[in-house]
């Protein structure tokens, strides 16, 4: 729970700093009017003020400019309205990117450079601006300000513009948005950065008028004439706040603290709405996991009521959508009820596994409902031709932020009327639909949700989709659609997440080690790419065991432990927690689901490593680290993953949903490969046994299946097995298990193993 809030910046910046909105670009914003979209001509087009493309270049943007507005109709509504209609058209390289966010910014009259095009001055002070294509504020400052041909004109001639996907660049982000944290304490997008022409930040900010973005540019490019050392002592500020680079050596580094669950409830928790206190609220996943965690693992009864409060009060809030499915990104209000529209992948794959997986569980029929809410609108939205799944729906529509979803009131009223387990909030003349708490309680909420769902005809076109198929947030749907699978008919969840991650392991090359960020191939993943891919193979595995699966996971491990887990990879943001884990706390989790099945390889030295530099980098630098604590005490006590494995690998375990008033513990052995029967006769061998209990601590009783007959030559003793598949029966409803067994093979018996098992 430690902040860090930088003033060193505010000092030095010599009253460069303009005022902006706290939290810029997740902020609560006032309608625009909407502008029609331009008619379905091809314009003129004319580079943006003061550059001189080569003819040969100009030639192929034009060709580009003109595929790209017959292929992508959307892009014609970020062509520049003008009163005149010969006026020509700007267009600058970003034309000839993939990424929608930069298209968006194709035809202002600034010359953008993409941060991947090395071509051109480099010796000229640098603005960098990084966003998506579905964020209102980047809409905001796109339309205001660099579509103004004044800041053009300024920037083309003083500066070298760069335009940065966020989404295409997550640790580039990272970096920009650590400093904007560090010197103004907060963070939002878009991103706006002036840095000299040596990389090094001269001012880091958020939104910007056009105005405000004017006189910045304006008072730096005069300093620079003016007063050179007074850019120099601010790039000197910046340096301060910049981590500096030390080896990933485990032998001298400290453990991470663990939060005690009391203190942070008790410091930090809203315990009238649930979340972490504050005027906004995001459904901070990796705080989550660490409730889940905490609550299965120990049983924390303080941590399982507050995951409890928080998933129940998302659920009954506007930040649920009951017609359309999934969850918005955030609520701008600290009591969950004004969202913010976006809708993301990686946001409904985190919710996904966590509704799932605390429903599983604790047995919640409303969880189950919300996760199968979010699958609905991951198909009906987000899914894409190749299978893979989009990354994002905007929150703008008709030019105001979440537009589409608000009904005319009386069409709301009309829907909730009969549905006692709905209701209409009343939004000046429009209202947005939301689920009673009752609700919550009633058995039949997901049929309730699915009729709905069917029953609803879209009488109007959709928000902007981003259509990019990022490979971890991908990858994430993946490893939730396997975690739905463990507590419902899973068979279709499963084939699907495996189609999933067949067409992203095509993204990945073994020669070179590289593995695209999405389907155009320009990008290469990060860290976030390599760890959340692994991550999902593995759970694939632990559902439908497969050497290919592990290989493929093995692969991608290797060359992410040595890209970023060597003695000159410190990069501090990646143990940071954001609205994703952090990607080095993934990598270590992956790495110990992979040491799991093959603790004999290299792979527990790699997780030392691995956790090493995680703990450091958690504990020298600002910012949450909840999925640092989970990855640290996942190493120390095991995970609270549903499927449990021994015998490197060659056996799994897992408790079963109670049916019946019982449960079963099913054991499942690879060919070759025997457990001890619970009755034994020979000393020298460990029985198979099971102690369960349930969500309130009473002790059930374990029902034993008679075993198999057979002589062991390696003992020279005839004895009673378990092989292949075991049911062990559990009367009543166990949430955990301790199972204690040997497993053997016809060679060789292994040392007696304990497992402990969460439903």
């Amino acid at each position: 729970m430690r902040r860090l809030r930088g003033t060193t910046i505010r000092l030095i910046a010599l009253g460069l700093l303009v005022a902006m909105p706290a939290f810029a670009g997740m902020a609560t914003v006032e309608p625009v009017e909407h502008t029609a979209s331009v008619a379905q001509t091809t314009p003129q087009f004319a580079p943006p003020p003061g550059t001189q493309p080569g003819a040969d270049v100009w030639k192929v943007r034009i060709s580009t400019a003109k595929v790209a507005l017959e292929s992508q109709p959307w892009l014609r509504d970020y062509l520049p309205k003008s009163d005149d209609e010969a006026a020509a058209v700007p267009l600058n390289a970003l034309i000839l990117t993939s990424s929608p966010y930069l298209l968006q910014h194709a035809f202002n009259p600034v010359a953008w450079h993409s941060v991947d095009d090395a071509t051109g001055d480099d010796t000229s002070l640098r603005l960098i601006s990084i966003g998506y294509s579905t964020c209102y504020w980047c809409h905001r400052m796109a339309e205001e300000a660099f579509s103004d041909p004044t800041v053009g004109e300024l920037l083309n001639t003083r500066f070298r513009a760069i335009k940065i996907d966020r989404e295409q660049h997550p640790e580039l982000d990272a970096r920009y948005t650590r400093l904007q944290r560090l010197s103004g304490g907060e963070v939002g997008w878009p991103v706006t950065v002036i840095e000299n022409a040596g990389g090094e930040p001269l001012f880091v900010g958020a939104y910007l008028s056009r105005d405000k973005l004017l006189a910045l540019l304006q008072r730096i490019t005069r300093l620079q004439d003016q007063a050179p050392a007074a850019l120099a002592a601010m790039a000197t500020g910046f340096r301060a706040l910049q981590p500096s680079a030390t080896s990933a050596n485990e032998s001298d580094t400290a453990s991470l603290g663990i939060e005690n669950i009391d203190t942070l409830l008790v410091a930090h928790w809203d315990s009238e709405y649930g979340g972490l206190r504050g005027a906004q609220k995001f459904p901070d996943a990796a705080l989550m996991g660490w409730l889940l965690d905490r609550g299965i693992r120990e049983k924390s009864r303080p941590a399982a009521d507050a995951l409890r409060q928080q998933l129940d009060a998302m659920q009954a809030s506007p930040l649920f959508d009951p017609l359309n499915g999934g969850f918005f990104r955030y609520s701008t209000r600290s009591d969950w009820s004004h969202p913010h529209f976006e809708k993301m992948l990686y946001n409904q794959a985190q919710l996904l596994r966590l509704y799932a997986r605390a429903a599983q569980h604790w047995n919640r029929p409303a969880w189950q409902a919300a996760a199968a809410s979010i699958m609905r609108f991951a198909e009906n939205w987000l899914r894409q031709p190749d299978g893979l799944y989009a990354s994002a729906v905007d929150a703008r529509y008709d030019g105001r932020e979440g537009s589409y979803y608000l009904l005319a009131a009386a069409e709301a009223d009309r829907l909730a009327k009969h549905r006692n387990w709905m209701q209409a909030d009343h939004i000046d003349d429009r209202a947005q639909l939301r689920l009673t708490r009752a609700s919550l309680d009633d058995a039949q909420l997901d049929n309730h949700l699915q009729t709905l769902s069917e029953a609803h005809t879209e009488t109007t076109p959709r928000p902007f989709i981003d259509s990019k198929t990022i490979t971890s947030w991908n990858a994430m749907y993946a490893s939730a659609l396997l975690t739905w699978s463990g507590s419902n008919d899973g068979n279709a969840a499963r084939t699907r997440a495996a189609e999933i991650l067949d067409r992203l392991w095509q993204r990945f090359d073994a020669e070179s080690g590289r593995l695209d960020r999405d389907q155009h191939g320009d990008v290469a993943g990060s860290l976030d790419d390599y760890a959340q891919l692994t991550q999902a193979l593995l759970d694939l595995d632990a559902r439908e065991p497969s050497e290919t699966s592990r290989q493929r996971s093995a692969a991608l491990l290797r060359v992410a432990g040595k890209r970023y887990l060597g003695p000159k990879a410190a990069n501090p943001e990646l143990a940071r927690d954001g609205e994703l884990q952090a990607p080095l706390a993934t990598l270590c989790l992956a790495l110990h689901a992979q040491s799991r099945r093959a603790t004999r390889e290299e792979w527990q030295p790699l997780l030392s490593r691995c956790l090493a530099t995680l703990q450091r980098d958690a504990q020298e630098h600002s910012g949450a680290n909840w999925s640092a604590q989970r990855s640290v005490l996942t190493a120390r006590n095991g995970d609270t993953d549903a499927v449990g494995f021994f015998a490197d690998g060659a056996g799994r375990a897992w408790l079963d949903t109670s049916s019946n008033g019982e449960t079963r513990l099913h054991i499942d052995l690879q060919d070759g490969w025997h457990i001890n029967a619970h009755v034994l006769d020979d000393k020298r061998l460990l029985a198979t046994d099971v102690s369960a209990e349930d969500d309130a601590g009473n002790a059930l009783t374990a029902r034993y299946p008679d075993g198999i007959t057979r002589r062991l030559e390696i003992l020279g003793a005839t004895l009673q097995l378990y092989v292949a598949r075991t049911d062990i029966r559990i009367d009543g409803d166990a949430t955990r298990a301790t199972l204690k067994l040997q497993a053997c093979s016809d060679r060789v018996c292994l040392l007696p193993e304990t497992l402990t098992l969460y439903r």
